[in-house]
């Protein structure tokens, strides 16, 4: 008989909605955040903790592991970061790098071990201070959230659960009310081991409930054809505020005007802090009119007053 081939439908498969995310997000991170991908093993080198006086924990050790140094399997990602910093400290003057990988959590009562897959970033530069890169990373990492993975997002200024991270610049990253990682930058303790001159900063967030979290519903709303109005307010802030308080205040006013709201500039200086606020405003049936203008200019004013909050004279 002649040989014949086979004869079987061929069908497309869907791609998977976690694989497709976890690409978006490689894809945001490296080509409009300028990260590099990196593949690091899943257990600790320990040689490299030890250099950086990092202790971190561990629930899984490989019995015939090839040595000692690296039979504890990874529960965290920010060890296996720091080694790529060091190992290109020397090579280059600032960069970011980032993987999704796999960690070890804990145990189950079946004594098997619970896998998660993380996200973990560090920045490092040799120009740069913690708190500019602090920055850079939360816009980074709202933007993939916001924007990119459509689920609502908050930086939560809290106490780090781990010795290695410094708590004058640590926030939570919660995700529809839920803590699925932090932000923050490396202690000054432990950056003597690696440099302590340089900015460095890390990010570590459990990618597996970032993607299976609820997304916000998106909405839109027609723009408006008319002239837009821009208003400057130059408020004294408390102490205690940070931008996220006075953010929610300025966004909470109840009025027909259409209106975006932006932080221009912060003063601080002798015991004064001050931020900018810059308002743009219009309505989506007709150009604004005095009164229009003078209405909400007032709105904004008695809103702060309300919270204590008044104008710089």
């Amino acid at each position: 008989l002649p040989a014949l081939s086979t004869k079987q439908e061929v069908v497309p498969t869907k791609l998977d909605e976690n694989i497709s995310q976890e690409y978006n997000a490689k894809h945001i991170l490296a080509s409009k955040f300028g990260m590099h991908e990196v593949h690091s093993y899943i257990w600790y080198d320990s040689a490299t903790n030890k250099e950086l006086h990092i202790e971190p924990t561990s629930v899984v050790r490989i019995v015939n592991a090839l040595g000692k140094e690296n039979s504890e399997i990874r529960s965290t990602m920010v060890p296996s970061m720091l080694k790529v910093v060091l190992d290109n400290k020397n090579t280059f003057g600032e960069f970011d790098v980032f993987e999704i990988g796999r960690v070890a959590t804990e145990l189950g009562k079946d004594k098997l071990a619970k896998e998660e897959k993380h996200l973990c970033i560090a920045k490092y530069s040799k120009y740069k201070s913690d708190q500019v890169l602090l920055v850079e990373l939360k816009e980074a990492i709202e933007y993939l959230v916001k924007y990119e993975l459509k689920h609502d997002i908050a930086l939560v200024p809290s106490i780090p659960q781990v010795d290695y991270v410094s708590p004058a610049n640590y926030y939570n990253i919660t995700v529809n009310g839920e803590v699925i990682g932090f932000v923050g930058a490396l202690h000054p303790r432990n950056k003597q081991y690696l440099d302590s001159k340089a900015g460095i900063v890390l990010l570590e967030l459990d990618f597996g409930k970032l993607v299976s979290a609820q997304s916000i519903k998106t909405t839109f709303s027609k723009v408006s054809k008319f002239p837009v109005t821009g208003l400057d307010f130059n408020f004294v802030i408390p102490e205690n505020m940070n931008y996220r308080d006075i953010n929610a205040i300025a966004t909470s006013l109840k009025t027909q005007l259409q209106y975006q709201v932006s932080l221009l500039d912060i003063y601080q200086a002798d015991g004064l802090k001050s931020y900018t606020l810059h308002y743009d405003i219009c309505l989506p049936d007709r150009t604004l009119s005095g009164a229009d203008i003078e209405t909400f200019h007032t709105l904004v004013i008695d809103t702060f007053a309300k919270q204590k909050i008044n104008l710089k004279n």
